[in-house]
């Protein structure tokens, strides 16, 4: 698995790993979810957090974990519930306690800084930023 620009694992009690990727197809679903777009992702993401972070995770980590299935190989790919979700991050230290929030905040301001700004200012097919 691509382990760059908006990856990150959960890691539990019992050992096993969660993988998490904020890539393109995540966006798109976290978009689609919040009725926005790319330019107006990043303020959806701060207002939800401040009125309803539970909610805002579920939005986040669903997508990612379903995404970071798919790129591990694993069988199961579908949507962890948000029960699933709940348990991972109580299993981890709960929503003050855990590193997930962290991790997840810190993966997917990575992804909206590299993956998904070069998406909107490089042309198609060309390498360089615009004005360079």
């Amino acid at each position: 698995m691509n382990k760059h620009a908006g990856y990150t694992e959960i890691k539990l009690e019992d050992g096993s790993v969660i993988p998490l990727k904020f890539g393109m197809w995540t966006m798109r679903e976290i978009c689609k979810t919040w009725n926005t777009d790319l330019s107006g992702m990043q303020a959806v993401a701060d207002s939800l957090l401040k009125k309803d972070p539970f909610t805002a995770m579920f939005d986040m980590i669903g997508p990612a974990a379903q995404y970071g299935a798919v790129e591990a190989g694993k069988e199961d790919t579908s949507r962890p519930s948000e029960m699933t979700i709940s348990r991972w991050i109580d299993n981890t230290g709960g929503m003050i306690g855990s590193p997930v929030v962290g991790q997840v905040m810190d993966a997917f301001a990575n992804a909206m800084g590299t993956d998904a700004a070069a998406a909107v200012e490089q042309p198609a097919g060309k390498g360089a930023k615009p004005g360079k």
